[in-house]
């Protein structure tokens, strides 16, 4: 059970980074690097949970912020 709770736990905390990151300046790093990275790790979240379409749409997001 608190398996499950960790995954929630990790979610929140990535989600509050990408809203950080969204308030810091706009550098390379800080507009498409780092939140590159974020989504990364929310779609390995997302489908460790059995959420595909959210893994999904988080990794094009994570493509799209790398091109």
């Amino acid at each position: 059970m608190w398996y499950s709770s960790t995954l929630d736990s990790a979610l929140h905390y990535y989600d509050k980074a990408l809203d950080v990151l969204n308030k810091t300046d706009r550098t390379p790093e800080n507009e498409f690097y780092r939140p590159a990275i974020l989504q990364n790790n929310l779609a390995g979240i997302y489908s460790l949970k059995g959420e595909t379409t959210k893994a999904m749409d988080a990794m094009k997001t994570c493509i799209v912020k790398l091109k």
